[in-house]
């Protein structure tokens, strides 16, 4: 039926097509020993996911003003997405 799991990914959306030829392709996140700077993305993608969900029921003004470590973890995380990306 399908030779390639490419052609099985590709099949679901053409955000995970996209996903695919960004993260495999571009930056290699794919791979069995990704570069140095791929886990530092990878790590950073987990940290904003993470708190997100936790600046979604705490005020993000207050987190910024008192630098709490969520906001800290979420700043460096995006730092390093939007330097990456």
């Amino acid at each position: 039926m399908f030779n390639h799991s490419e052609d099985i990914m590709i099949m679901f959306s053409p955000f995970t097509a996209a996903s695919l030829i960004l993260f495999e392709r571009r930056l290699g996140c794919l791979s069995d020993n990704p570069p140095d700077e791929v886990k530092k993305f990878i790590q950073a993608s987990h940290d904003v996911f993470d708190t997100t969900t936790k600046l979604t029921v705490f005020p993000v003004k207050v987190a910024e003003k008192l630098n709490l470590p969520m906001w800290k973890k979420f700043s460096q995380g995006m730092d390093v997405l939007i330097e990456t990306g």
